[in-house]
């Protein structure tokens, strides 16, 4: 929803939708928002969703994300909803 909320993500934040990238979705917002995000935005919106799903499956999951209180199992970025 915050991708989609700012103009420029927006194709972002359809894309990410998708039920193939859905579990990747939180290694592409921690590229985009690092420095120099325009440049890897233009680079990772050129790859087809194979090359992208291979390029955030080498990306480490951030520090910030961890399992959500209350939840059954938990959660990680690697796992889906658990």
């Amino acid at each position: 929803m915050l991708l989609y909320a700012l103009r420029d993500y927006r194709e972002w934040a359809i894309r990410l939708a998708t039920p193939a990238l859905v579990p990747l979705a939180v290694q592409c917002f921690d590229l985009l928002s690092c420095p120099g995000r325009k440049k890897i935005s233009k680079w990772l919106s050129r790859l087809g969703d194979g090359e992208l799903i291979e390029v955030l499956r080498r990306q480490p999951v951030p520090a910030c994300v961890g399992p959500v209180p209350g939840a059954k199992g938990g959660w990680s970025a690697q796992s889906g909803a658990g």
